[in-house]
């Protein structure tokens, strides 16, 4: 694996260490989503930025699926569907598209 040296200020490398340490990961694991974002973006790829985008689709999912079954009930099933496609095409792990959705599923009985 190739590295990279960067020259950081003291108070930006404490503060991405106290980040990396509060998740249980290395600097490196810490910053090198950040890389690949740059390299290749619209990818999903890194933990932390996951969780924390997932939870905002969990939130606007929830939402959109009180909304849906409050208008047109028969459109929930394709709406979990397409759902499910777009989480995959971000490159979500199929478990963690499962886990998503069938909490999503528990609290609304689709």
């Amino acid at each position: 694996m190739a590295r990279i040296s960067l020259r950081l200020e003291d108070g930006l490398h404490d503060q991405l260490l106290r980040q990396a340490r509060r998740y249980n990961i290395t600097l490196s694991d810490l910053v090198r989503p950040t890389l690949e974002r740059l390299a290749y973006p619209g990818r999903v790829s890194d933990a932390a930025s996951q969780q924390a985008q997932l939870g905002i689709m969990a939130c606007t999912l929830s939402l959109l699926l009180l909304d849906i079954e409050a208008r047109a009930p028969h459109l929930l099933e394709p709406g979990t569907q397409a759902a499910r496609d777009l989480f995959r095409g971000w490159g979500l792990p199929e478990e963690l598209v499962s886990h998503i959705l069938a909490g999503l599923e528990h609290r609304h009985g689709a």
